[in-house]
This record gives structure tokens, sequence and C-alpha cells, in this order.
């Protein structure tokens, strides 16, 4: 079972409800067996919610870095 996106429209952010949210999604996941969790997030995510992820117990255990090359 996965969990593809999550994501709060600019007015109602800050109001705990994509922590509300995530923390159902867990509580459901769990209950149908899941044992583990991975998240992949954006570091330049301009909501910060790599900080969201950190408060709820997710820690970073690895960093991708993707580079692009302009044309010209």
């Amino acid at each position: 079972m996965a969990l593809l996106g999550l994501g709060v429209l600019k007015p109602f952010r800050q109001q705990g409800i994509a922590k509300a949210l995530m923390i159902r999604g867990l509580k459901f996941l769990k209950s149908r067996g899941m044992t583990e969790a991975d998240l992949f997030v954006d570091n330049s995510n301009p909501a910060r919610a790599a900080g969201l992820y950190l408060k709820l117990g997710f820690r970073t255990v690895r960093r991708i870095l993707d580079y692009e090359k302009a044309d010209g």
C-alpha cells in the first residue's frame, strides 16, 4: 500500500492539517500491517515539509542530489 502524495493548499497551511493527515494515514497503514515507512521530500519544498516529517519521528537516511545542465 502506498500514499503517493500529500499536500495542503496555501491558504490552509499552518493549521495542523498536514500533520493530522500524516498521522491518520500512518495509523491506517499500520492497522493494515505496515511495519516500516519510507518518505521522500524535496528539500526545497516551500512549505518546509521536511520539518513536519522530522517532528513526526522520521529521520534522514539518504540524500539524493540531482543536477541538470541548462541548454546552451
